[in-house]
């Protein structure tokens, strides 16, 4: 079925007894084995509500299991693709909410993809490769939390800095508050957290996608935990991370990876400084 979710939801709210031969749904059926001709119908009929690049990945196992681990963990809002119905609607917004598509940037951006996450997110759905890098087999709701509440917490200090008035900000606030203001800088923000991970544990990490919280935390609550080491590691940002957002985009990686190779130096060369900020960010997760 292509269409027809409003029309079979409204039919589905009538009591049956009112249905008599009277009633009629228009319906068309199209006969075509062409799988790219398929996928640009379900993608581009209907116009009324369009199709999200997300809807295609409704039905994959890898989806479907997250669904029922994010209904374990409490969370809301992750449908896996499948778009949301009226009850959906009702229970979004909240401390505890996590949309799929916010969820995909996340991973892409803390796994190295941060140009993905900002400028092509819908084809993290719509492009297999690049579906499977972003959500392969052996991730977890568990550790997307821990991305996307890293996520918001960067959002979270941006947040801050735009609450303090003008003339009340440090030069280093004006200096972050100038960065945050650069097209695609939160996403660089969480990869660059993200490459300094080893850093932040104070180990090695053989498989970034074993990282989560030891407790089960809302994604604000894990958002909380994060907050002290955004605080700490942003303050490089202004200076290390500049560059790719002023002389070209995320898309362009030697870059991005300069930079990045810039900052973890200095987190790297800051962690004496900030160990007690790491040692309790650490008591928190668990990294094999």
């Amino acid at each position: 079925m292509v269409n027809g979710a409003q029309t079979t939801g409204a039919i589905g709210s009538v009591p049956a007894a009112d249905i008599g031969q009277g009633s009629h749904v228009l319906t068309r059926f199209i006969r075509c084995k062409d799988p790219e001709t398929v996928r640009s119908i379900v993608r581009f009929n209907n116009r009324q509500n369009p199709t999200q690049a997300s809807d295609f990945r409704s039905n994959d196992g890898v989806q479907r299991r997250l669904v029922r681990e994010f209904e374990r963990l409490g969370v809301v809002g992750y449908s896996g693709g499948r778009r949301g119905g009226s009850e959906d609607v009702i229970r979004r917004p909240g401390e505890n909410h996590l949309s799929s598509e916010v969820a995909a940037q996340a991973l892409a951006a803390f796994h190295g993809e941060s140009g993905v996450a900002y400028h092509e997110k819908s084809k993290i759905w719509e492009q297999d490769a690049l579906y499977s890098r972003v959500f392969p087999e052996r991730v977890t709701a568990e550790h997307i939390v821990f991305v996307a509440s890293l996520l918001r917490a960067i959002e979270m200090e941006k947040a801050r800095l735009g609450r303090i008035s003008a003339d009340a900000r440090t030069e280093d606030e004006i200096e972050l508050f100038e960065w945050f203001s650069l097209r695609g800088s939160i996403m660089l923000a969480a990869e660059a957290i993200g490459t300094t991970r080893e850093t932040l544990v104070g180990e090695a990490v053989s498989d970034a996608y074993v990282l989560q919280f030891k407790k089960n935390l809302s994604v604000s609550e894990a958002a909380k935990v994060w907050e002290p080491i955004v605080e700490s590691l942003l303050a490089f940002a202004p200076g290390q991370l500049r560059d790719p957002l002023v002389t070209s985009t995320l898309r362009n990686r030697p870059a991005v990876e300069s930079a990045l190779r810039n900052f973890r130096s200095q987190v790297v060369a800051a962690r004496k400084h900030n160990r007690a900020a790491y040692e309790l960010f650490v008591d928190q997760v668990i990294t094999r």
